[in-house]
């Protein structure tokens, strides 16, 4: 099992703070949460930062990622101001 935790605005919005899911891809990953939470929007999730065993991997194209179990994968909404 992968631990999943959202922060910022993903957290609010949702009100998840960790779920646990199977997956070995980050779209695998997505699909497992969605399939839990139906309530999430895959767009958030892809838009997001994510962090994945406190290492940041930044852009819009991580999938190249794998994960194995006991890895932790964080989703951090993108923040904007001005």
């Amino acid at each position: 099992m992968i631990r999943v935790k959202f922060y910022g605005r993903l957290k609010a919005r949702y009100g998840i703070r960790m779920t646990k899911v199977s997956g070995s891809s980050l779209d695998e990953v997505i699909d497992a949460i969605v399939t839990r939470h139906p309530e999430v929007r895959k767009e958030d999730l892809r838009n997001a930062t994510v962090i994945v065993n406190r290492k940041e991997k930044v852009g819009k194209d991580n999938k190249g990622l794998s994960f194995s179990s006991g890895d932790e994968l964080v989703f951090i909404s993108p923040v904007g101001g001005g």
